[in-house]
């Protein structure tokens, strides 16, 4: 979580797809950061923050998963000119790991980074994006992370331990 399916116009080559791709993972990240630190409660002081965004950094890059697919829309009624870009991102995250707000946070910061590098490799051209939440029971198997991660709730309970022994340690 979160499994993020791209379906995207065949005018994007593959050195862009990779481009958005790390660009919307790094953004992701960063977002998720920001999101379990605050929805787990280690916002009492910036040390405690910046340590808690520290340790989910560790986890929260394996947890990205981006596919892409052609897909050719129909907008309108119509199809898309041969210049034109279109996008649609469908993110897939395990029910009850974040909070509507943070929910809504990650809808924009997808969007936000899709649009910025489909303007920098489709300069002047029309830029049609949509992104949706899909939140529901995901499944996934990631190496060096226990089984308990498939569900919000061990999700929660695993980052909260990782960081409480991270401060420990460091507040020693």
């Amino acid at each position: 979580m979160p499994l993020i399916q791209a379906y995207i116009t065949r005018n994007i080559d593959d050195q862009a797809r990779r481009a958005l791709a790390d660009e919307i993972t790094e953004s992701v990240v960063e977002n998720l950061k920001e999101s379990f630190a605050c929805e787990l409660g280690f916002t009492a002081n910036e040390k405690e923050k910046a340590i808690a965004k520290e340790v989910i950094g560790r986890f929260a890059p394996g947890w990205v998963w981006i596919s892409f697919q052609d897909f050719e829309p129909v907008i309108a009624g119509k199809k898309l000119s041969d210049s034109d870009v279109a996008a649609r991102f469908d993110i897939g995250l395990l029910e009850g790991s974040m909070r509507e707000d943070y929910q809504d946070s990650l809808i924009t910061t997808v969007a936000d980074a899709a649009r910025e590098m489909l303007q920098e490799y489709a300069p002047g051209s029309n830029i049609n994006l949509a992104v949706t939440n899909i939140t529901a029971n995901v499944r996934m198997s990631v190496p060096d992370n226990p089984d308990n991660l498939l569900r919000a709730g061990g999700v929660h309970a695993f980052l909260a331990r990782q960081i409480q022994s991270e401060l420990v340690s460091v507040l020693k």
